[in-house]
């Protein structure tokens, strides 16, 4: 398989103070080939500045600048400019451990093309044990439907891109503004055999925004 490409598709919205560390968590992996593809999604601070500035300091890092519609929008406008044969997706306020990438591209050359790993929550803990319903206006048997099929959170994910042909565009994307990542796991595991990284590859941060 050579040396494999990857392509690290970050979305983010209005996180500034999140944003640096967590460009440079991927700019530090031990495994560097690979592309970043920032989907910004219409932010109103200074992340237009710190992405573009990460852009022209190195070329794998490459700027989406859309306007705002939620996270299946970000991901479905993202997925179109990735090349790398693996797509592992981040969050803008979480962050990658140095050697996550080369063990997604490990489990990717024994044959599997939907990998998650365990995590390392960071932040503010307080946030751990409180119910989170996004989906305000929608039934409680929706709600616990989407629920029960969460696998993991958006940056643990990493699928091959022809799983990602498969399962993308996400449609109903007005609906899906928050928690796309429930898509990907969905469709991924009934499409899929999953393999489960069971060491700690990214810092899940807990905060109020």
């Amino acid at each position: 398989m050579g040396n494999i490409l990857v392509s690290v598709l970050i979305d983010n919205y209005n996180y500034e103070k999140f944003l640096p560390e967590c460009i440079e968590s991927v700019l530090n992996q031990a495994y560097q080939n690979f592309e970043i593809i920032v989907v910004d999604d219409g932010s109103r601070d200074g992340s237009k500045k710190i992405i573009n500035k990460y852009a022209k300091k190195d070329k794998r890092v490459k700027p989406i600048f859309k306007e705002n519609g939620g996270q299946a929008s970000a991901f479905n406008k993202g997925i179109k400019h990735c090349k790398g044969e693996v797509i592992c997706f981040l969050d803008s306020d979480d962050l990658f451990k140095e050697n996550k990438l080369q063990q997604v591209v490990d489990a990717y050359k024994k044959g599997f093309e939907y990998i998650i790993n365990d995590y390392e929550l960071i932040g503010d803990k307080s946030y751990a044990n409180g119910p989170y319903y996004p989906y305000g206006g929608y039934n409680l048997f929706l709600v616990y439907y989407l629920n029960s099929f969460t696998g993991s959170t958006t940056s643990n994910i990493s699928i091959s891109k022809n799983l990602a042909n498969k399962i993308f565009p996400i449609k109903n994307e007005d609906f899906f503004r928050v928690r796309a990542d429930d898509v990907i796991v969905l469709y991924a595991s009934m499409i899929s055999e999953l393999c489960f990284l069971d060491d700690e590859l990214t810092e899940y941060r807990l905060h109020g925004k």
